[in-house]
């Protein structure tokens, strides 16, 4: 155990004296929540408007009966603060305009309007398109069946439901606070693993194993580190997050909880790559894609909401939305028993990757005569 603790502080020592890994770890993560925190705040409000109305144009002949109608729902829209409405001059100009993006979206209402229809022009699947065309929709009723389109109707608010346990949704600098470090919390692993691949390439593992020490205790001490400088990372960003950005991060032993076994997941996860891939240039560029696509797999960088089906039913089975899950529900006012399910999920997936690592970087080492 001495031998595995000596090597574990080692891999500590080294990562708290590399002031580029530290820069990487910590600011990298940070600048990111600071950014789409504060870009994206209001796409997690409920009651979301853009930053700016969209433009839109209208284009109807004076004498035209249908315009006022038209107008009066378009000004309603603009009064909500969705849109702002001007006049074109034709459907030519209309279009002209839109494809220069100097407006987001035009309404030609033709002469022969209702015999011939309203048309919307928009950039295809753009929110601006949607938003004009249910106007022009309803504008366009309010004419052909004007009773019909005064029926009223009612909006009945609810809450929606957090996640469980939890007793309110997270802002989008506490969800890009968690999002963004357990997405880093694998870098922090291979920190460790990159130390291990190298001190075999430059020798040192060698001269290590020369002195006494076996191939069990050098590994084993290796991965303690890992999970050591894991658990420092989230503890540092979690302090971090809290001075700079006010984020509570919620019941302390469910997060001591979820921290361990996310601690336990990127670290397995990081072995298994280490008993596959033996050159340090070759896992720094592999790891780094594979941990980027598990964190937009994982929520950490679309928020979850808006994913398409396919994509969120993937992520159930990705460790990033495990550990997203687990610290909104403890930073929506969960407890540890809201978060078991995810903590197990971690612990086993981590375990079972850990052990898959040991043996494959024990036939690897037995191939090249080194068990």
């Amino acid at each position: 155990m001495r031998i595995v603790r000596t090597v574990a502080g080692n891999q500590l020592l080294r990562l708290v004296t590399d002031r580029q890994a530290l820069f990487l770890l910590f600011a990298v993560p940070l600048a990111l929540n600071f950014i789409l925190g504060v870009s994206l705040q209001r796409a997690f409000s409920p009651d979301f408007k853009p930053d700016r109305p969209y433009r839109v144009v209208l284009v109807a002949a004076p004498n035209n009966a249908a315009a006022p109608q038209f107008r009066e729902v378009l000004r309603s829209a603009q009064e909500y603060g969705l849109i702002t409405v001007r006049e074109a001059v034709d459907e030519a100009q209309a279009r002209r305009l839109v494809t220069e993006r100097r407006t987001e979206a035009a309404v030609v209402l033709p002469p022969e309007f209702p015999a011939r229809p309203a048309l919307v022009i928009a950039e295809p699947g753009s929110v601006a398109a949607g938003v004009v065309e249910e106007a022009a929709r309803e504008a366009a009723a309010a004419v052909v069946e004007p009773e019909v389109a005064a029926v009223p109707v009612r909006l009945d608010v609810v809450a929606v439901k957090p996640h469980r346990g939890a007793t309110r949704q997270p802002g989008a600098t506490e969800y890009y606070a968690v999002g963004m470090s357990v997405l880093m919390i694998y870098f922090a692993a291979r920190y460790g693993t990159l130390s291990y691949l190298r001190d075999r390439a430059t020798g040192v593992y060698l001269r290590v194993r020369a002195s006494g020490v076996s191939r069990a205790s050098y590994l084993l001490g290796k991965l303690a580190g890992n999970l050591v400088v894991t658990f420092f990372f989230m503890f540092a960003m979690t302090v971090a997050t809290r001075l700079l950005f006010g984020v509570h991060w919620g019941d302390v032993r469910g997060w001591a909880l979820m921290t361990v076994a996310a601690s336990l997941a990127a670290a397995g996860l990081n072995a298994t790559l280490m008993a596959l891939i033996r050159t340090p240039e070759v896992m720094d560029g592999v790891s780094a894609g594979l941990f980027q696509v598990l964190g937009f797999l994982g929520g950490s960088m679309i928020p979850l909401y808006i994913f398409p089906d396919v994509l969120a039913r993937i992520s159930h089975v990705v460790p990033n939305r495990w550990m997203l899950d687990g610290y909104l529900t403890l930073l929506g006012g969960g407890g540890p028993s809201d978060v078991a399910v995810d903590t197990l999920k971690l612990a086993v997936a981590g375990s079972c990757l850990f052990a898959l690592g040991w043996i494959i970087d024990g036939l690897q080492a037995r191939s090249v005569g080194e068990a």
